[in-house]
């Protein structure tokens, strides 16, 4: 199985070797995760609110408005399956619609992201242009997303595979 081709994990197009596996990169993308005591980057918004659920752990998100740079924080109780609390509480996510070149983490995750307001999303689409297709989600809304996502891909099936 190629997991590159099937859009699992990323490589280094210089060296080949891998940066990414779906929710985490190397690459400082503004989305930290807190996950028991490490601190890592999630490829997108999505990604951050569904990794709790997919570890079966609460998780603490950093991550900054896309238009102002304001500093946004969410956090997650019943082991990442409900928000405890985000700031500033006018936070939503935007879920962009861009799929290129069959890889998510260079198109996709980079128009999936959180934004402070309502007001500060329409502005970065205005100034995104045709690029800025994509649904507006309240924050429970993203994270019922990234759980949809995330939620069982590292629960084993009755064979005792895990679910891919």
């Amino acid at each position: 199985m190629n997991l590159e081709a099937q859009d699992v994990i990323v490589r280094d197009s210089q060296t080949g070797r891998i940066i990414g596996a779906y929710p985490f990169t190397e690459a400082e993308t503004g989305h930290r995760v807190d996950l028991a005591l490490q601190a890592l980057n999630a490829m997108c918004a999505i990604d951050a609110l569904g990794i709790g659920a997919m570890y079966d752990r609460d998780v603490r998100i950093r991550s900054s408005c896309r238009m102002c740079g304001t500093a946004i924080e969410v956090a997650t109780l019943n082991r990442g399956r409900e928000l405890a609390y985000w700031t500033p509480e006018t936070a939503i996510v935007w879920s962009g619609i861009r799929y290129e070149h069959g890889c998510a983490a260079n198109s996709l995750c980079k128009v999936l992201a959180f934004f402070c307001s309502d007001e500060h999303l329409a502005a970065w689409r205005q100034r995104q242009g045709e690029d800025s297709r994509g649904f507006r989600l309240s924050m429970e809304e993203g994270l019922e997303t990234g759980r949809a996502i995330f939620e069982n891909s590292l629960k084993a099936n009755e064979s005792g595979a895990v679910a891919t």
